[in-house]
């Protein structure tokens, strides 16, 4: 009887948590009030980050130290053999009410200026539900950690999208059989052109980089493959061999992930490592993070982050482009380099903001 009670009080608690420290179904109509005025008002292009803070209580960014208090933690393990719904019920809920309030924000234009802020808050309130109240949840609630997990991705892709970088294929760089257009997009004619073989052409794989190539800072792009049954994707270094035989792994100086046939995506890995993909993404996004050392692989559309790898590098990275295999059925359906609009603004690492025609390297 003692844990009955002691279940129904630790539900009501986090039901405070989320009803009186994390408001956010009166933050979601704040906003959506706000977003009513402003579509009967003339719209402005200018500064509108400058209105989200004013809308946004102080209080979501924070939360409150008793929820880590000792006796919630000396008797959360005898939480979960009564399978509490309760609790269970109103971390949804979180989930939902924060995922449709960062779409909102998102909407709006006006996420990127608080997105630090939400994104901590969610990863503190996640990791102590996560870990300290409920060491179990693992294994108990699979469809919960799932929904956990995916929020975390959701909040951490739409952070990338502050980096985003202006990529453009070198046609100096491309295969004789492919056909590069306007530095955005190009496919594989199946027939080889008479170009000049310089240096930096490849000769013995539809491959082709970026003119621009990067050593520090963090950079975005993302990559429309659409229907295409096979593709490559990723960055190569400086140093990678252009001419004959290329194995790609991180090993020769390449990062890259792909599509065989259809359905099987891979790692390209020194043992390749394949990867489980729900559905097809028809648009990748490429994050490359220096100062970490990582480069992480998005489907775009769902918001789920693929694959990511752990680059050890000192010099320069260019993003690389491939059709896929020669040997393989000919596949002429292109590949496109997403553009950015010239009047998306981009927010640097320094809190600065700078004009996407002007972004070039960190």
């Amino acid at each position: 009887m003692k844990l009955l009670y002691f279940l129904f009080w630790i539900a009501d608690t986090v039901k405070l948590i989320l009803g009186k420290w994390l408001p956010l179904g009166s933050v979601m109509q704040s906003l959506k009030s706000k977003e009513k005025q402003e579509d009967s008002q003339p719209k402005c292009t200018e500064k509108r980050e400058g209105m989200s803070l004013d809308i946004i209580p102080a209080y979501i960014f924070q939360f409150p130290d008793f929820i880590k208090a000792k006796s919630l933690q000396e008797y959360a393990h005898n939480l979960w053999p009564v399978k509490s719904i309760g609790i269970s019920f109103y971390i949804h809920e979180f989930v939902r009410l924060i995922t449709e309030c960062l779409q909102l924000l998102k909407s709006k234009g006006i996420f990127v200026c608080i997105c630090d802020s939400v994104r901590w808050t969610v990863k503190r309130l996640v990791g102590i539900i996560y870990f300290s109240l409920f060491p179990d949840l693992k294994s108990e609630n699979d469809e919960l950690k799932r929904e956990i997990e995916q929020l975390k991705a959701e909040i951490e892709f739409a952070d990338v999208h502050r980096y985003r970088a202006n990529v453009v294929l070198d046609p100096k760089t491309a295969h004789p059989r492919l056909n590069v257009s306007d530095g955005k997009c190009f496919w594989d004619t199946g027939n080889i052109s008479k170009v000049p073989n310089c240096e930096e052409r490849f000769d013995s794989h539809t491959f082709v980089l970026a003119k621009e190539c990067f050593s520090k800072g963090r950079h975005y792009w993302e990559v429309e493959v659409g229907e295409k049954r096979k593709w490559d994707l990723g960055v190569a270094s400086e140093f990678a061999h252009r001419k004959g035989e290329i194995t790609l792994s991180p090993q020769n100086g390449y990062w890259v992930i792909g599509l065989e046939g259809r359905k099987n995506y891979w790692a390209r890995t020194e043992q390749w490592t394949y990867l489980k993909v729900s559905g097809k993404p028809t648009k990748i996004g490429i994050f490359l993070n220096m100062p970490a050392g990582s480069l992480c692989f998005y489907d775009v559309h769902n918001n789920r982050k693929l694959y990511t790898f752990s680059i050890c590098c000192s010099g320069k990275l260019y993003p690389f482009f491939s059709t896929g295999s020669v040997a393989a059925e000919l596949d002429s359906q292109p590949l496109k380099i997403s553009p950015w609009l010239e009047e998306d603004d981009i927010v640097e690492e320094d809190g600065k903001k700078a004009n996407i025609s002007e972004m070039a390297q960190d």
